[in-house]
């Protein structure tokens, strides 16, 4: 566990939200699986090919949280939180504490990539500031 985790995991358990690790290897397989649920450009999720996408930026963020929230508020599973470089672990938390969590997680100068145990959707804060949303094109989720 890096410093970013062990600050991620002090404010979680300040704010008194549950949570599991996901180690290393499980977050490789969820990176594999990532890759095969949704079309990607490079080394990028491609955005205008999953279903009812949705983009915004800084000046939009607020409504870009709530609208994943209301997305994870939706779903059934847990909700799987990973990064791309400076949180080494991965994070499962109870989809009603995600609003909280997601206002935490932007502020992490790294990719993170929010999504349910299903992978029937994906969202990505990026450190560029650009949020983007959408669901898996595959059917059979």
């Amino acid at each position: 566990m890096n410093d970013y985790d062990k600050e991620f995991t002090t404010w979680l358990n300040s704010e008194k939200i549950s949570y599991e690790t996901i180690e290393q290897s499980k977050h490789d397989k969820l990176i594999y699986s990532i890759n095969r649920a949704f079309p990607f450009s490079g080394s990028k999720i491609d955005w205008s090919k999953t279903k009812n996408s949705l983009s915004f930026n800084t000046q939009n963020k607020d409504k870009a949280l709530l609208a994943i929230s209301q997305k994870a508020a939706d779903s059934t599973s847990k909700i799987i939180f990973i990064g791309d470089s400076l949180i080494h672990l991965g994070y499962k938390i109870k989809n009603t504490d995600i609003l909280s969590v997601l206002a935490e997680v932007f502020e992490i100068p790294q990719h993170n990539y929010i999504f349910p145990q299903d992978l029937s959707w994906i969202a990505c804060l990026s450190m560029e500031g650009d949020i983007d949303m959408g669901d898996s094109p595959i059917q059979d989720r």
